[in-house]
């Protein structure tokens, strides 16, 4: 090679090249859900920045029941109303793992420093880690799935003529029915392909041929989402829609207050520079708007930096406001015929019809007196705080926090419904099985 064509080849740095904006439909949903409800906010968990703290939320049920006549009398005694309590504690978290960055990495690359770095070893993550968070929010709201107002546990809504590719309003207006038959608000719903096909259709529908303007169908709040048929596991295209006043996503952080480091305008660079060696500060995603806690680590022996961003959250399923059957939660599943030609029958489960209740039971098998702490079901945890002197007693607390229907048969706790109870009794877990 001749010695004038010798050089050093020009370098360029895209330090912020991978995308990180995506957010998929299910976290779309939750957090649009989450900003309507404000039931409960995360200022509730921590009065103060940075402390966490159980909730404890006073409420007044719906009252299903009322056999008073007009030859009552209001001088005589009345029927008191007493608030029940449930309890909500954030459990979950998601994080990075933890980076490092040493500065001989840094030693030989043009105007890069510290602080480039940093910001692009999180844009690397953004979309990874989001989707941790993600996928653990759809794994929560799919186990916690109720029932349908008819006790079905799925019900099979035609979204889409597959034979001509036009939208099927009715199978939107199933969908929606569902929850007005629940008294429920208008629900949020994640969706498989045809919820992106239908949303894309719509967008340029026009009158059809019964004079009916089908680009007025609303799904404003129909989301999108690739990996829900994959998280669910069937072979079905699926919805899963909820109630955004029965479902509250919160997130929190610990690096906040006096718990947070002072030095608001710290920059890795000057870590490495003149120190201090640790922060302790938030960080926002620009994508989603959730603040993240950063906690960052300056080795001064190794001359590098360790750093981790993470969040404490959890997703709550709120005590039902209306009256409804056992099992109904407002989190409600479907299911719909693929986008292509083929045949739907025994994708699900016929549209219309009542399924019968099932009976369930439960053998306590506690030896009493039982000091009772605490105490889930339906999602819910109370503080009955209270002793047990009997299985009947043990079915009086059912009653009382589980919404009635409970009863003792030859030793067992029995209900008639649609789906098996879960909980836990202090520490013990208990499950409800199907009597066959």
């Amino acid at each position: 090679m001749s010695f004038k064509r010798a050089h050093q080849s020009i370098q360029k740095s895209l330090w912020m090249y991978s995308k990180s904006g995506y957010v998929g439909g299910t976290l779309q949903a939750i957090l649009g859900a989450a900003r309507l409800n404000n039931t409960i906010t995360a200022q509730d968990i921590g009065k103060e920045p940075g402390k966490k703290r159980t909730l404890k939320v006073n409420y007044l049920p719906p009252v299903c029941e009322d056999d008073g006549t007009c030859s009552d009398n209001p001088c005589d005694s009345g029927e008191k109303s007493e608030p029940l309590q449930t309890y909500f504690t954030l459990k979950q978290c998601t994080s990075s793992k933890v980076l490092q960055i040493d500065i001989d990495d840094m030693r030989d690359l043009d105007n890069i420093g510290a602080n480039e770095w940093v910001m692009g070893m999180l844009n690397q993550r953004w979309d990874t880690v989001r989707r941790k968070l993600e996928v653990q929010l759809t794994a929560i709201l799919l186990a916690n799935r109720g029932v349908l107002p008819d006790g079905n546990a799925s019900k099979l809504i035609n979204l889409l003529d597959i034979s001509s590719n036009r939208v099927r309003p009715d199978g939107i207006f199933d969908l929606e029915r569902a929850y007005i038959d629940a008294q429920l608000s208008t629900p949020y719903v994640i969706g498989s392909a045809p919820v992106y096909n239908i949303k894309r259709l719509l967008a340029i529908g026009a009158p059809n041929d019964d004079g009916q303007d089908i680009s007025k169908v609303a799904v404003n709040n129909w989301f999108y989402d690739k990996n829900l048929n994959g998280a669910i596991g069937n072979s079905a295209e699926n919805l899963v829609a909820f109630d955004p006043q029965l479902i509250k996503f919160l997130g929190w952080n610990w690096n906040l207050g006096r718990f947070a480091t002072d030095n608001k305008d710290l920059k890795p660079e000057t870590m490495f520079q003149e120190g201090p060696n640790w922060m302790f500060s938030t960080i926002l995603d620009p994508a989603t708007g959730i603040l993240w806690d950063l906690d960052m680590h300056f080795l001064p022996c190794g001359k590098k930096i360790t750093f981790q961003f993470k969040l404490n959250w959890d997703l709550f399923t709120l005590p039902m406001d209306v009256c409804a059957i056992q099992g109904l939660n407002g989190i409600m599943h479907f299911t719909t015929c693929a986008p292509k030609p083929v045949d739907c029958t025994g994708q699900g489960a016929p549209s219309g019809g009542t399924i019968a209740a099932k009976d369930y039971e439960y053998d306590p098998g506690f030896v009493y007196p039982l000091i009772v702490n605490d105490f889930t079901i339906n999602g819910n945890t109370f503080r009955p705080l209270t002793t047990l002197a009997s299985d009947a007693d043990m079915v009086a607390m059912f009653n009382q926090f589980g919404g009635g229907g409970f009863t003792l048969t030859a030793g067992k706790i029995t209900y008639s419904g649609y789906s098996a109870i879960a909980g836990k009794i202090n520490v013990t877990a208990y499950t409800f099985t199907e009597v066959v």
